[in-house]
């Protein structure tokens, strides 16, 4: 690719000096070499000076046999970021929230675990299936601050 179409600044954000394309993909390698993606750059939650990568709580929700499928994203708090997780249960399902976050916390250290387990009976997603997660970041910030305004009426 030699760049956006005219769109100089994200081809110049997008490619570097040597003519390499950021993907914007997070990768690990392992000791035999296999390459695993680990999430996106754009999709990394900052907590407490720790990254934490979405795509590895979702796969530690997602193994739980209730569940359908996951969305994790970082909400924004006093200059820190915290872990909300989104899930869509199977139908029928009996898990609660808290138990969902009994099942991550024994798999996940401290500070990769939700501090906020959502479930709903679907997650966003657009025509292609893809979820939508900026709706699902949007949502989460929207409960902080209805917390917020209850908070300070009963205060």
């Amino acid at each position: 690719m030699l760049g956006y179409y005219r769109a100089a600044d994200l081809t110049a954000a997008a490619i570097d000096r040597e003519g390499w394309f950021n993907t914007g993909d997070l990768a690990r390698v392992n000791g035999e070499g296999h390459l695993y993606i680990a999430g996106r750059t754009k999709e990394l939650i900052i907590r407490s000076g720790f990254n934490v990568y979405p795509a590895e709580v979702e796969a530690v929700l997602s193994s739980h046999k209730q569940v359908v499928q996951t969305a994790v994203v970082g909400r924004p708090v006093d200059g820190n970021e915290e872990v909300v997780a989104f899930v869509q249960l199977l139908p029928g399902a009996s898990v609660s929230s808290e138990e969902l976050k009994t099942y991550a916390a024994g798999q996940l250290t401290s500070y990769k675990r939700p501090t906020e387990l959502i479930v709903l009976d679907a997650l966003p997603a657009a025509s292609t299936g893809k979820i939508l997660k900026h709706r699902l970041r949007e949502m989460a910030i929207e409960r902080t601050a209805a917390k917020s305004s209850i908070a300070a009426v009963a205060g």
